[in-house]
């Protein structure tokens, strides 16, 4: 059971996000406002690569807004991965 204090934006011990890309020319239509379209190629293998570079506990305070709550810009990212399936890319 939860308890009766616990706030998912302030208890949670670990958060889950995830980022679509969707890569191709055509416009986004269902996916409108549900992910990103960006129409140059992307290589998502080097862009895997280059992430791993986010992997581990790092100081965030430059992505930090004015009004940002969070007791400590310090962060930990456990893993990052970079996929593709057909057209979309998955962060």
């Amino acid at each position: 059971a939860v308890p009766d204090t616990f706030e998912a934006r302030f208890s949670a011990v670990k958060r889950h996000y995830m980022y679509r890309i969707v890569n191709r020319r055509a416009p986004l239509t269902l996916d409108r406002g549900q992910a990103w379209l960006v129409h140059k190629p992307l290589d998502a293998e080097a862009m895997h690569d280059a992430a791993q570079a986010l992997v581990g506990r790092h100081d965030f305070t430059t992505f930090r807004s004015v009004q940002c709550q969070a007791k400590s810009p310090v962060k930990t990212v456990d893993e990052i991965t970079v996929s593709r399936y057909a057209d979309e890319i998955e962060v």
